[in-house]
């Protein structure tokens, strides 16, 4: 299932995107696609409880428990980092969302609806916390990763200007897109690039559509994707904006400065 750099650059020269292939091989970020179909060995899951250490809050939102989507020790995965990214080699990291309230992210008060904790001492998380009576619990799943790269499918969409290349990306899609559920990588999103919703939540710096595609090259580098959470009701339980995804969405000097308190999360659908 995984993809080479070098697979998705033939396959690209072979598109209306080759005289650009250049500047798109450029923009790749490896990420980990995330498997829960097979029983594995890994402590990587989704849903369930959290192995949260007991001297660290559990996140509220409106005085409840949010809800409990993700857990990634960073120990598991650090040997297949690449130079892009810094993400810490130990540690792990909790994700949060408040499923009551399914905040897009879009404004700087929807912050309490959700929480990326970062506990540096793996040998920390090693119970399960119970949620209270109102939070729901998603089924629990292990997860396996697989390392692999991915294109940058919003700069790609902004690259668009025929139907015959919306035909191409398409093609792109079916044949490099399976990141329902990932860590890292580059967002899939369905509309635009999550961070232009980031950096309008924190800055106020809005975008056109006619300057959509400057706009996305300037994100592409400055929010970076910890995790992509897509809708997978039967499986997993949660859907997000009639079978959306949400986007788990750190500004690179944050993650420099392990930072994670300051994730911001967008949602978008189709």
């Amino acid at each position: 299932m995984a993809s080479s750099r070098k697979e998705i650059e033939k396959f690209l020269l072979r598109t209306s995107f080759a005289l650009k292939s250049p500047a798109i091989m450029k923009a790749l970020r490896c990420g980990f696609w995330m498997d829960y179909d097979e029983p594995c060995s890994n402590r990587w899951k989704l849903g369930g409880l959290p192995e949260l250490p007991s001297n660290i809050e559990w996140p509220r939102s409106n005085g409840r428990h949010i809800e409990f989507l993700l857990q990634i020790f960073l120990s598991e995965c650090s040997e297949y980092y690449t130079d892009e990214v810094e993400m810490p080699n130990r540690g792990v990291l909790l994700f949060y969302y408040d499923f009551e309230a399914m905040p897009l992210g879009d404004e700087p008060l929807d912050d309490p609806g959700w929480r990326v904790l970062f506990v540096e001492d793996e040998d920390a998380c090693s119970k399960m916390r119970q949620a209270d009576k109102r939070t729901h619990v998603y089924p629990e799943k292990g997860v396996d990763f697989f390392p692999t790269w991915s294109l940058p499918w919003a700069m790609l969409m902004t690259m668009c200007e025929s139907d015959a290349q919306v035909d191409e990306l398409h093609l792109l899609r079916e044949e490099f897109d399976f990141f329902a559920q990932s860590f890292l990588g580059n967002s899939n999103p369905y509309q635009y690039h999550p961070g232009l919703t980031c950096r309008k939540a924190t800055t106020g710096e809005s975008w056109t559509e006619g300057t959509k595609h400057e706009a996305t090259l300037a994100v592409q580098d400055q929010w970076i994707q910890v995790a992509q959470l897509s809708s997978y009701p039967e499986e997993l339980g949660w859907s997000w904006y009639a079978e959306g995804a949400l986007y788990f969405m750190i500004h690179r000097d944050d993650l420099v400065a392990r930072r994670f308190d300051r994730v911001r999360c967008c949602g978008q659908c189709s």
